[in-house]
């Protein structure tokens, strides 16, 4: 693969993410940068180059603050756990396993996944 070759695949990545990221409500997620060969190894280092942008780590925070919530809402109005049918997960529990655990295990209307 030429510089002029590489180059241009990374622009590929870059410009593909930047598009994804415009309006996005959720962050981009990282790209192996280990692909089948050096052109997709370039633009997946070009989609990578926009996923550390500052716009993607604000939406990371969002997300991060929004399952914070999400965990949150279920511990403080969960009838599965306040009746002791599902486990209240601990603090040594990430928040985005507690959600998934609440969100499979809850069968109140607390559930919004199965609303």
């Amino acid at each position: 693969m030429t510089e002029v070759e590489q180059k241009e695949a990374f622009e590929r990545g870059a410009s593909a993410a930047k598009t994804a990221l415009d309006g996005a409500t959720r962050p981009l997620m990282i790209q192996d940068e280990c692909g089948l060969n050096e052109t997709q190894n370039a633009e997946s280092m070009g989609w990578n180059s926009i996923c550390a942008s500052d716009e993607n780590q604000a939406l990371w925070k969002k997300e991060h603050e929004r399952i914070a919530q999400n965990r949150k809402y279920f511990e403080d109005g969960c009838l599965c756990l306040q009746e002791g049918l599902i486990e209240k997960k601990g603090s040594d529990i990430s928040n985005i396993s507690a959600v998934i655990y609440y969100e499979s295990a809850c069968k109140c209307s607390r559930n919004y996944k199965q609303q």
